[in-house]
């Protein structure tokens, strides 16, 4: 009987040191240096001491079908028995339910589910029969303490026997986003019972006006030191660079022109948002994002009116991408935030290359553990995602050329997607190419997100006006 099933790195077996005996626990390792390996290591422990018989794992809508079809199957030694089923709706399930046996009974769920009557009663149920670990992937899932699937995280986190937080962003990123998911592990692990008493000890606060209304926004942190310490006792991060050794990140960047017609457009939008904001008010980050990602959209070729009818703009970009693929050997992930690229993308591929070397993955996707097998090991030479959905949880290491279509503001599937192909496995550079129009949101939102800063921090007071 081996203790392992896939040898651990280093840093994971310290990983799993760490954790044990911990009710609670969080791997904060950086995307690529394989947590979910250490995860299923620190359950079959568990589950050989007799401490547990079940496995709850809740991951990204992007993820979780490669934890039940993929990880555990990989990672679990052979010994354990195993039933397997994840939440689609209603339970599926590979072989029965494993409670009155000594198998170890796995469900997996989405995140979003857990704010639904019908999966939560599930998970509380599944909670509920027998002594299990929950592993939370993706933990910054549940960042906001007020959404429902954290209130319901949380609540059924006190079910558990045992708990363990994932996720691979730097703790100084937002150290506001850690107070949920520390709340997970155990209230008050941090020394707070209250988000307000928290943020008041770790973020430097600003009173803010505007009209009738008066509130409060962070304008930096405090006592990071002393938080870092506090969570010293109870998680373990470790970096790509401080544990591997892989090979280097390339970035480059693909121009493109606008056409007399996005020029017109851009000009028009860039003034109506000028008039908009430019009144001497206050302006918001959110408003202002949106008029950014709205001229992206415009510089992509296309542009969504109030009533959701998206209207063709002239454009140069895919055809200079298609030209950029004559270049290129091997096979190409391509990433787009919006579906409308997607489907432009797939369209084009299929015309030159033929529809069997291309596949996509975004929300409306069915098949996405064949799609992630059929372009890592089968003939598919092109994959286009949407970060947010395939950004996630899904290894991609046979591709090592990566474009970005189009991009938004959101940091950490940009971060995510990033990952998918610099991690365990990954043995040649991996190139990540921006497509850009240069003086334009385009080039800003790019360089935003390739240096992993937050937009929303960059446009507060009057820079909006630098980035529109």
């Amino acid at each position: 009987m081996s203790q392992f099933k896939t040898l651990p790195y280093a840093h994971q077996l310290t990983a799993l040191e760490r954790s044990q005996g911990k009710t609670e626990y969080g791997f904060l390792m950086e995307m690529g240096t394989g947590k979910s390996k250490v995860a299923i290591d620190d359950t079959a422990r568990l589950w050989r001491h007799g401490h547990i018989q079940g496995m709850f794992i809740v991951a990204n809508k992007g993820s979780y079908l490669n934890w039940a079809t993929k990880e555990i199957g990989i990672h679990l030694p052979d010994d354990i028995p195993r039933t397997v089923r994840y939440w689609d709706g209603r339970i599926k399930e590979q072989g029965p339910p494993a409670f009155s046996s000594p198998a170890l009974d796995v469900f997996v769920m989405n995140v979003e589910a857990l704010a639904f009557p019908k999966s939560y009663k599930a998970a509380e149920d599944f909670l509920k029969a027998c002594p299990s670990i929950f592993i939370l992937d993706e933990s910054s899932k549940i960042k906001n303490q007020k959404a429902l699937r954290t209130k319901a995280a949380i609540k059924l986190g006190r079910l558990a026997k045992y708990r363990r937080i994932m996720s691979g962003s730097p703790i100084t990123k937002n150290p506001l986003d850690l107070f949920a998911q520390c709340q997970f592990l155990r209230p008050g692990i941090l020394g707070f019972t209250s988000y307000f008493s928290f943020r008041a000890h770790y973020a430097n606060l600003f009173q803010m006006d505007a009209g009738n209304r008066s509130f409060k926004i962070v304008k930096g942190y405090k006592n990071l030191e002393e938080l870092s310490a506090k969570l010293t006792a109870f998680t373990y991060r470790v970096t790509k660079d401080e544990c591997l050794d892989l090979p280097p990140k390339l970035f480059n960047t693909l121009d493109v022109e606008l056409t007399p017609e996005q020029n017109g457009l851009y000009k028009q939008l860039k003034e109506e948002a000028m008039a908009e904001f430019g009144n001497g008010g206050v302006t918001f980050a959110p408003l202002a994002i949106t008029r950014i990602l709205r001229l992206h959209q415009m510089i992509c070729g296309h542009l969504p009116d109030q009533d959701g009818t998206v209207h063709e703009i002239p454009s140069n970009r895919i055809k200079v991408v298609m030209d950029w693929l004559e270049e290129t050997s091997g096979k190409v992930t391509i990433w787009a935030c919006f579906v409308h690229d997607i489907l432009a993308l797939e369209k084009a591929i299929a015309e030159v290359y033929g529809a069997e070397s291309v596949v996509t993955y975004y929300g409306a996707t069915k098949n996405r553990v064949e799609v992630i097998e059929s372009f890592e090991n089968g003939p598919v030479r092109f994959f286009i995602g949407m970060p947010k959905v395939g950004g996630y949880g899904n290894t991609m290491v046979a591709s090592n050329t990566v474009l970005y279509y189009s991009y938004d503001d959101d940091l950490d599937s940009h971060s995510q997607s990033q990952e998918r192909t610099h991690r365990i496995g990954q043995k040649r550079a991996v190139s990540y190419t921006y497509v850009m129009a240069r003086g334009t949101v385009d080039e800003k939102i790019a360089k935003s997100n390739r240096e992993k800063r937050q937009i929303a921090g960059e446009i507060l007071g009057d820079k909006w006006k630098e980035w529109i």
